[in-house]
Parts: structure tokens; sequence; C-alpha cells
């Protein structure tokens, strides 16, 4: 966008933001593909043929199934919808007169919430207001930089372990875009003399073994829950996982199927091997990370926690493979 004037690249921001909104809220539609073509990261993943039934499934099993969407669910301690962090992100709206329905801390919403500020950045601009720009900017920031970029690289890799090519590059370049806008909205706020944007802890890392009685139910929480483990595991990682080690995974929530694989695993005795096959996944997700930080490296505060996490989870791995005679099969 170097070539461009500024009022072009907020444009072009405003437009980039949109399309991803429907497209993270809609899935790819007939109506969005001649909007997607125009970008050529994506045109190269867009399905051809295009079946409308085949599009709609896969949005389901990627968004409704396995990567579920929302800011809450990677940043949350609980792990579950809503709480503090879907009242921060409301929070984010209402500083900048925006409001959603529900789900406001969809990334779909999140999405449409920057592309309202671009375009009344855009007005700004038109208009010569430099308060309100110089405002619409600190909001910019404080909502990219508290919020959006914390859970948003995890969110990236969940999706690209997915198999879906087309969201994989979806979700690319909307951290590519994310990125490129913080950057640019950091470097005006600190050029008017304010301080840059404090990173807050992304993470919650916790020592699950401290007491020895530590239940499988407790293990299968932390290890499903982002914000504890660093790592997302989605319902066909856990699937694939259980594969591996021919164990069954049973149905359920993410948590419920991966506590049924715990527990075969220790009724077979293949807990430790479990650890082991875990331990490597979890290393796929470090390297991710750090693969990461190279290609953006203004990412590099906010990966650092989740790097953290995923140290803290390899140890607990390392330490269960070794200790499994103490923990405690609860219902």
């Amino acid at each position: 966008m170097s070539n461009l004037s500024t009022r072009q690249v907020v444009v072009a921001r405003q437009n980039g933001y949109k399309l991803l909104s429907r497209l993270f809220l809609e899935g790819l539609t007939a109506e969005l593909i001649p909007y997607s073509v125009q970008l050529e990261e994506l045109t190269a993943v867009i399905p051809t043929p295009f079946n409308v039934d085949e599009s709609a499934a896969s949005f389901q099993n990627i968004f409704g199934f396995n990567v579920f969407p929302f800011a809450s669910i990677f940043l949350d301690a609980s792990g579950l919808l809503g709480g503090t962090t879907t009242a921060a992100v409301s929070q984010h709206y209402q500083q900048g007169g925006f409001s959603v329905q529900s789900d406001a801390d969809h990334i779909g919403h999140e999405l449409n919430f920057l592309a309202y500020l671009c375009q009344i950045e855009y007005a700004a601009l038109a208009d010569g207001t430099t308060a309100v720009l110089s405002q619409i900017h600190h909001i910019q920031n404080n909502f990219i930089q508290q919020h959006f970029l914390r859970w948003l690289p995890v969110f990236t890799l969940a999706v690209q372990r997915s198999d879906d090519l087309f969201f994989a590059a979806v979700v690319d370049l909307t951290l590519s875009l994310v990125v490129d806008h913080g950057e640019t909205v950091q470097e005006l706020v600190i050029g008017e003399n304010e301080t840059a944007v404090p990173n807050p802890q992304a993470a919650i890392c916790k020592n699950i073994l401290e007491n020895d009685k530590t239940s499988l139910k407790e293990i299968a929480r932390y290890l499903t829950t982002p914000a504890h483990s660093g790592i997302y595991l989605s319902r066909d990682t856990i699937s694939a996982l259980a594969r591996k080690l021919s164990l069954p995974r049973g149905f359920g929530s993410r948590q419920q199927m991966l506590l049924n694989l715990i527990r075969a695993a220790a009724e077979y005795d293949l807990l430790p091997q479990l650890m082991i096959v875990l331990e490597t996944e979890t290393a796929v997700w470090q390297t991710a990370y750090l693969n990461q930080q190279i290609a953006l490296p203004p990412l590099g505060q906010h990966l650092k926690p989740w790097l953290t996490c995923i140290q803290n989870t390899t140890e607990i791995l390392g330490s269960i493979k070794i200790q499994t005679e103490k923990l405690t099969i609860v219902n």
C-alpha cells in the first residue's frame, strides 16, 4: 500500500474488513465470490467449481463444530463463551459508538468494528477534523493492541490446522491486514507523544500438577482451554490423536472428547504414549508461533505469553508421562 494515498489506504482497509467480516459471518457464498476474487491471496483457493451446499457444509464444520470464532473461547480462563472477554469487547465498541445485537466477540463483528472505524477515519481525513482523527486512531490502536492481536494469531493457527484451504488463506490475510493496521496506528499514536499501549497478559499459565491428586478431567479441561495450554485442540484434532493410538474418543464437547480419550488411554495403559502424541502436537504449535513471529515481527509481544504457556504445557505433559500412578480418575 506504499504507493497509495492515506485516504486510499483507509478505504482499502475498510473494504477488506467488510469482506472478511462477511466471510466469517456467512461463509463463502455465490454473492461474495466476485469480491473475493479481487484479492489475489484468495483467488487461487476459491473452490472450483463452486458448490453452495459444499461451501456451507465446510463453513459449518470449521466454525460450528471445530474452531469457534469467538475471542472468549481463546482468551477467557474458563474457555467458554461470554464473561469478562465479551464485556471488554463491548467496552471497546461503546467507546467507538458501535453496537451489535449478540455475540459481540465473534471475529466477524470485530472486523466489522474496524471497518466502521475506518469509515469514520476516512470522513475525518476528508473534513480535516484532526481531533476526531486522533480519537479514532487511539480507539483503533487500543482495540487492536489490547484485544484483537491477543487472540487473532492463535485463532489463525487453529483454522490453518483444519482442511479448508480457503479459510486458511482468509485467516492469514486477516492477520496480515490487522498487524499492518496496528503497526500504522501505533506509530501515529506514539507520534502524538503517547506511549505504546501495554500488551495485557493473553494466556494464564498454571501448574495443574501441584496437587498430586490431579484428575484426568482437570487435565482435559486444561488442555482444551487455550488461555492455559497455549494450544487449541479441535474435535478433528482430538479424533486424529485418538486414531494414532487406535483409541476411542466418543462424542460431545472438545473437553468431553479429550477426557474420553485420556480415560481410554489410562484404561489400556497407553497414557504415557498419549502424552507423547500430545507433546508432538504442542511442538507443532510452538513452531507455528515462532514462524508467525518471523513472518510478522510486530506479533512478538503478543506471542510471548502463548509461547510461555506452550513451554509450561510441554513440562506438564512430560511430568504426566512419568507420574501416571499419581493421577486420580474422576467422573
